[in-house]
């Protein structure tokens, strides 16, 4: 059988070079520090040999001369009382952060697993001859001896103290402070079931901060215990522990990343956190300063599939899998209202623009229309003979339409909810509706087409897309962007710019280049179930811009109320913001772990929602962008 080769990299930052590069057959590396001044670097671990037996080494290179030291006896021995045990292998090593000592966590041949941590103080090796030596440190002092394997370390920042974190029996897992003059522990965290990802002092040397991974929830809401079944995906969050008051608070930073590196920084505006997290993401976050987003979790452990709006953006009305229309307040995130008006998933949610109404349509072929304030039921719209994938309330409040696996969209009068008539065009589900100012109808569906409907009833005009559209949005009225006759393609021929109307609005040249400003309906947003996002110009049946999300499906798009910002949520568990005049992807949050089913702005558009598939309402803080 191959035999895993463990293998070790020293990266000159300066030089962007590899320094020195080595690999151990036969060996396992459990820990590598390097020296402050970075000229030294000491690696540990242990070797194997017959009949699976272990034994600790050391070894200490000087990457300047590519010089490799190791140490035969240091380690190999560890007095506990009386009794000599043999040193089996080395898990972690630190250097202190005067550079004056180095801490060494050694694990011993004892029954329970037990790990020592040896403060000792490294030779001047540069005299040595290169090769083995029986010792390049000098006096060993023990500064514990606990049950458990020490698998992370960490020294405070005024050296006084060191942490460890620790594999106990049983799969829990602690992290203790030792103080490092009176040579005692100082305290104990509480017990976790997952190894603590991360350990770091914070600036002031007074807490220490904790990466942690918490299982998923139970199919009661609750985080899952051992051997529980846990319904959602397992997340971290940051926890900072007073460890000489013994007392604990978890910090409002959640990620479905592992933090693996956490760092104290220091900034203008107060102390805070630089966090790596599984996958390379890398952030810097400030307690005190505004929080990079806030989660709503009623719907969880089931999907959350629509959102929805008040008129004065201080209500989110929310729907999903667990058959609950949910009312939000924006600014608490305290839940206002819950109901269960039925016994089935609820697909898609709308609200009336005079904040009277919100129509949700569900998987039980029906729209039940509620009052806003009360969400008492007021009418039940019968009619579809399949799943309702969408609801859209016209412009003027005065009609509702909806649309799903049916293929055909009814329209219904407002305050009544009579039917007032039905549109038959689509082939195939209709998943996302829109409605002009003027009465007109947008419809998209999974057989690609793009069907225009006038408030007659009448079909006005048909596009065909190269994909079946999940998503379509409006850009608002006023907003300047550029137009050039390279870019305007349309489905028959390129367009010029001189073809476009301007009248009113004016239009200024600048090489090869117009500005126009856009009209009310006049820009119309595309999202497609294969990742095709298109800006089509309406009056031309032009396609201004188009980028391709590979393989992603596009399940909600929606503009800032300014219009110069789009939002783009899909399977891919991203949201992204494109800046529509330059066409480019200027911000994304990824890793969001779910599919993104919702993206939507608050009317002043200084908060981004996005309804995941998770069962969470994530919710950015969006400031306004100057002008």
């Amino acid at each position: 059988e191959q035999e895993q080769i463990d293998e070790v990299v020293v990266y000159n930052l300066q030089t962007n070079r590899i320094e020195m590069r080595r690999t151990f057959p036969f060996k396992h590396i459990g820990g590598v520090a390097i020296s402050n001044d970075g000229k030294t670097v000491v690696i540990g671990g242990h070797k194997r040999y017959e009949e699976e037996a272990l034994s600790a080494f050391v070894q200490v290179w000087l990457p300047e001369t590519e010089t490799v030291f190791e140490d035969q006896m240091t380690f190999r021995e560890l007095t506990v009382g009386d009794t000599m045990v043999a040193g089996q292998t080395i898990t972690e090593i630190s250097f202190s952060p005067d550079g004056d000592s180095i801490v060494v966590a050694v694990v011993g041949e004892y029954s329970p697993v037990h790990s020592q941590l040896l403060r000792t103080t490294l030779k001047d090796v540069s005299e040595m001859g290169a090769g083995s030596s029986d010792s390049l440190f000098g006096p060993v002092a023990r500064i514990n001896w606990n049950p458990g394997i020490v698998h992370k370390l960490t020294f405070s920042s005024n050296a006084l103290y060191v942490a460890a974190t620790v594999l106990g029996d049983g799969d829990s897992y602690w992290a203790d402070v030792w103080d490092l003059k009176k040579n005692e522990l100082v305290g104990k965290s509480e017990i976790f079931s997952r190894p603590i990802d991360s350990i770091s002092f914070d600036a002031d040397s007074t807490q220490l901060g904790l990466g942690v991974t918490l299982p998923g929830l139970n199919s009661g809401g609750r985080l899952a215990k051992p051997g529980e079944t846990a319904v959602t995906p397992a997340y971290s969050e940051l926890r900072l522990w007073d460890f000489t008051a013994d007392t604990s608070r978890t910090l409002p930073y959640q990620t479905k990343r592992e933090i693996t590196v956490l760092k104290p920084v220091n900034s203008g505006s107060g102390n805070g956190w630089l966090i790596g997290h599984a996958g390379g993401a890398v952030s810097v976050w400030q307690p005190d300063s505004v929080l990079p987003y806030r989660e709503l979790n009623g719907h969880r452990p089931t999907e959350v599939w629509d959102l929805g709006f008040s008129g004065d953006g201080a209500t989110v009305f929310s729907v999903g899998d667990d058959h609950m229309l949910r009312s939000w307040d924006l600014e608490s995130g305290v839940e206002k209202k819950s109901i269960i008006p039925r016994s089935i998933l609820i697909s898609c949610v709308a609200v009336s623009p005079d904040g009277r109404w919100v129509a949700a349509g569900g998987y039980d072929n029906d729209v039940v229309v509620y009052d806003a304030q009360s969400l008492n039921p007021v009418a039940t719209l019968k009619g579809h003979t399949h799943d309702v994938r969408a609801v859209a309330f016209s412009s003027d409040g005065r009609m509702l339409a909806s649309g799903g696996r049916d293929k055909n969209i009814r329209i219904w009068n407002v305050p009544d909810f009579d039917l007032a008539g039905v549109r038959e065009g689509h082939v195939d589900t209709v998943r996302a509706l829109t409605w002009t100012t003027d009465g007109q109808l947008i419809s998209g569906g999974s057989d690609r087409k793009i069907l225009t409907w006038d408030s007659k009833g009448m079909m006005i005009n048909e596009r065909i897309e190269p994909e079946g559209i999940h998503s379509l949005s409006f850009a608002p009225a006023g907003l300047r962007i550029p137009w050039t006759s390279a870019n305007a393609v349309n489905a028959h021929s390129r367009l010029h710019v001189d073809s476009l109307s301007t009248t009113g609005v004016g239009s200024e040249r600048t090489d090869n280049q117009n500005l126009i400003t856009l009209k009310v309906d006049e820009l119309l947003a595309l999202g497609m179930n294969h990742g095709a996002l298109r800006l089509v110009h309406q009056s031309t049946d032009t396609v201004l811009f188009e980028a391709q999300h590979h393989g992603v499906q596009l399940n909600s798009l929606a503009f800032s109320p300014d219009g110069r910002t789009l939002a783009v949520g899909g399977s891919d568990e991203a949201v992204y913001l494109w800046h529509v005049a330059t066409g480019r992807n200027v911000l994304t949050f990824d890793q969001l772990g779910s599919s993104v089913h919702r993206v939507l702005f608050s009317p002043d558009g200084t908060h981004l929602l996005a309804a995941l598939h998770d069962g969470t309402i994530r919710i950015w803080h969006a400031p306004a962008v100057r002008k």
